[in-house]
């Protein structure tokens, strides 16, 4: 039964244990870095005291200095201990995105031209301190000047202290005065544990899927993520499918704005699965956030990103304007029928109710076709034919459907007619197909400088046209 325990080190310094804390099982003694300063210090006695004795332990017990630092972790060495194997630095071809520091806050890079992106600055326990002599050590008298341009304005930003670090070597270093609230721990091996400390959860995470996006060809816009917002400087996350597969995700190539996360397809096969868990890593938190979001199936017939229609089409998707064929095909090289273009654009427009069914003699019996005919027709954007027909299903023109779409707009002027030398001789068709070509709608065919306006029109260019439209009025 141990009274008390008092340690002696080289230079005279004494140090009393407390039971619990510093004291187990007798002959096992330990303390915090918080406790006690004695690293590189040599215990020279250990004095125990009970009831009956006290005995002294003259020793040479050498303590290794431990402490914790900012540490420059390559990504495939901080995601390995959370479940992930193979993340790779981001190579980037955007050099100014990897040096800024409001972009891709919590990374680092090697290279100073902004091609890569390296890892993740985070806090690390080292056991040893002197295990760190071979990297570079960063104080608070470092400091790095990077200059950025980005739209077109260049901007110089010093990065100083720990913040120098933004670009600096792997394993590069920065020593904390404090215990942070999480840290890796440094393994003898050189791998690191995973974070310290349990994730907090919290319910009700959603997020809105768009494929064929902006940043990348799958994004998703998470909302209900309490504790991360745009401003969160994120360290990483970790994607977990419903096959209980994870997906350590990068900056700027997979995470933009704290909230906003996304990839290409040739990165993680993720299509048809479902994401069950979010984890987020920052320095001060692990954060789950348990969620059902399906990432659906790109169609047989749509699946190469870089066709010129692919955005179009699952900006189609997205926006309910199709969904189609029950055998996952969209069957791009299709004809599109007249009752088909007037629907699309009714569901652009957001389905609004007709005030009365339009009074063509062929309305199709269908009751989502016969809405958007009625639609069109009571806003103008079709009058039929003088027999009093709609001919839902004669397939469309191509000159017929960017009038449907002018008509849709407005009527706008063009600033100038077209140049494309097979124009219609028809007043409203050239008017229309002008103001597409002014507006980007379309381009027609470059290599012989027409816009074959009698021929039908594909699926494909039909989307396309919708989507260019509505891009341009910030739809």
């Amino acid at each position: 039964v141990i009274s008390g325990i008092v340690l002696t080190d080289g230079e005279g310094n004494k140090y009393g244990l407390r039971h619990i804390t510093n004291i187990w099982r007798g002959t096992e003694i330990g303390w915090n870095l918080s406790d006690f300063d004695l690293g590189g210090k040599t215990i020279t006695n250990i004095r125990y005291y009970t009831k009956d004795a006290v005995i002294d332990y003259p020793t040479e017990i050498a303590i290794a200095e431990a402490g914790y630092v900012l540490m420059n972790i390559p990504y495939d060495k901080f995601y390995e201990a959370e479940g992930v194997a193979g993340v790779d630095a981001v190579t980037s071809a955007t050099l100014n995105k990897p040096r800024t520091g409001t972009l891709a806050g919590g990374s680092y890079h090697v290279n100073s031209d902004g091609s890569d992106i390296t890892g993740i600055i985070y806090p690390v326990f080292v056991k040893d301190l002197s295990a760190l002599e071979s990297y570079t050590k960063i104080t608070d008298e470092s400091s790095v000047e990077i200059t950025v341009t980005n739209r077109g304005t260049p901007t110089t930003t010093t990065y100083a202290g720990k913040d120098a670090l933004f670009e600096a070597p792997s394993y590069a270093y920065y020593t904390l005065s404090e215990k942070p609230a999480r840290y890796k721990t440094l393994n003898e091996d050189g791998s690191f544990s995973a974070v310290s400390g349990r994730a907090a959860s919290v319910e009700g995470v959603t997020g809105n899927v768009t494929v064929g996006a902006r940043h990348a060809d799958i994004e998703i816009a998470l909302t209900g993520t309490e504790g991360i917002d745009s401003s969160s400087v994120i360290s990483g996350i970790v994607l977990t499918d419903g096959e209980g597969n994870k997906y350590g995700l990068r900056h700027i190539a997979n995470i933009w704005r704290g909230t906003e996360i996304g990839w290409d397809n040739d990165e993680f096969d993720l299509f048809g699965k479902t994401i069950t868990n979010i984890r987020y890593y920052t320095q001060e938190a692990v954060i789950d956030f348990p969620t059902k979001i399906v990432v659906r199936n790109l169609f047989s017939d749509v699946a190469n990103p870089e066709e010129f229609y692919f955005e179009p089409v699952y900006w189609a998707v997205d926006n309910g304007i199709t969904t189609g064929w029950d055998d996952n095909t969209f069957r791009p090289m299709n004809d599109v029928n007249r009752a088909a273009v007037v629907t699309f654009i009714w569901r652009m427009a957001g389905k609004p109710e007709p005030k009365k069914a339009a009074s063509f003699k062929d309305m199709t019996g269908n009751e989502e076709f016969d809405k958007a005919i009625s639609w069109a027709a009571e806003n103008e954007i079709t009058t039929g034919w003088a027999d009093n027909t709609f001919r839902p299903w004669d397939t469309c023109k191509r000159a017929a459907i960017v009038t449907f779409i002018w008509r849709y707009a407005g009527k706008p002027e063009a600033k100038s007619a077209a140049s494309f030398k097979d124009m219609t001789g028809n007043e409203e068709f050239d008017k229309a197909i002008s103001w597409a070509a002014e507006n980007g709608i379309t381009t027609g065919w470059e290599e012989d400088n027409t816009f074959r306006p009698w021929n039908t029109c594909k699926r494909l260019a039909m989307v396309s046209f919708l989507q260019r439209y509505a891009v341009g009025k910030g739809e």
